[in-house]
């Protein structure tokens, strides 16, 4: 089988959906440890809207992760959403949504990494 001569994937994405080991507390991605999503979305002029999802509730509350480690909005498993909210007081606002409740919850809040 020939492969194009033009391989490189060139439409836009819009949304990314991701899988994860866990999540840090900035909510960025902890993978297998060979970057693969973030040499793709480095490569990436513009920044796409990027869920994470896994099947259990794995949200560090420390943070476990490097500079290169990609970054979400949203982090969805099946017992919890959780959301990163940026204030214009350089403090970022975590909150959860559980599927038993409808009530949301602030997690915590931190000041922006500069």
């Amino acid at each position: 089988v020939l492969e194009p001569i033009d391989s490189f994937f060139k439409a836009k994405i819009d949304l990314a959906i991701v899988p994860v080991i866990g999540v840090d507390k900035n909510l960025k991605r902890i993978g297998h440890g060979q970057g693969f999503y973030d040499r793709f979305f480095e490569n990436l002029n513009y920044k796409p809207h990027i869920i994470f999802v896994q099947s259990i509730d794995a949200l560090s509350q420390n943070n476990l992760t490097q500079k290169h480690d990609i970054s979400g909005k949203l982090y969805i498993n099946p017992y919890k959403k959780y959301y990163k909210k940026e204030r214009k007081n350089d403090r970022i606002t975590y909150r959860t949504y559980s599927r038993y409740s409808w009530t949301r919850y602030r997690i915590f809040s931190c000041k922006k990494n500069q």
